[in-house]
């Protein structure tokens, strides 16, 4: 279980926008980072909006002040986050009490100025690429999976944070049915013999979206969607 560790809040264009720090069987108090100099969310690096995989990233970074803790503000000594532990903290970017955006600090990210009172600058993912840590194992007893079941076990072996939005997949499905009834992405099925034993789990999701032409990203709301292409950029689907 996570519970709030530290915390920091800005306002932007008249909301308050809140970072947050969740770490794993915590049970102290909440306190509040002093020295927030920077945050930025956004997708990462140059990835083609046609990628059927596209990451996203919370970039943020802190002054490393000589006093660690003063009048309940944490100001310096931040080492903790240096950890092999990649979901050990778990960080919130909420706006206006609703979360956006939820990820994981990884420990690959620290990087810390030698100078005295210098920068630290931290990372944290979404998750979705952790999909390429985790080797492909599923079995099953048809030797099938649907498309919404094998989402939603690459969502567990990543141990990705936020929730998944099929339900653009379900109405593409209805778009090459018999009627216009919206079906389930579960009536469209992937053949696990398709893919070895060497295959990440990230693998196997690149292949079976780039497949039927859909992707998978952030896209607000705390959600990662999954969506046809076409789709992505119309309002009238809901």
């Amino acid at each position: 279980m996570y519970n709030l560790k530290y915390y920091a809040e800005l306002i932007r264009n008249g909301k308050t926008v809140r970072l947050e720090i969740h770490k794993r069987d915590y049970t102290g108090t909440a306190l509040r980072l002093g020295t927030l100099r920077s945050a930025n969310l956004g997708y990462v690096g140059n990835q083609s909006i046609e990628a059927p995989i596209i990451k996203s990233e919370l970039n943020f970074t802190l002054s490393d002040c000589w006093k660690e803790i003063r009048d309940g503000y944490k100001m310096g000594n931040f080492e903790e986050f240096y950890t092999s532990d990649a979901t050990l903290y778990m960080v919130k970017v909420v706006e206006n009490k609703l979360v956006r955006w939820t990820g994981y600090l990884t420990p690959d990210s620290y990087t810390e100025s030698l100078v005295y009172g210098g920068d630290i600058t931290f990372v944290a993912r979404d998750m979705i690429g952790h999909m390429g840590d985790e080797t492909f194992d599923l079995k099953t007893g048809s030797g099938m999976v649907s498309i919404a079941d094998l989402l939603t076990r690459a969502r567990e072996a990543a141990d990705i944070p936020m929730s998944f939005d099929t339900s653009r997949l379900a109405k593409l499905v209805a778009s090459v049915g018999k009627d216009d009834t919206p079906s389930p992405s579960t009536e469209w099925m992937v053949n696990l013999s398709a893919f070895s034993e060497t295959d990440s789990w990230l693998d196997v999701i690149e292949d079976v979206l780039d497949g039927i032409g859909a992707t998978m990203r952030w896209m607000d709301g705390n959600t990662i969607v999954v969506t046809p292409l076409r789709y992505l950029t119309d309002t009238s689907i809901n």
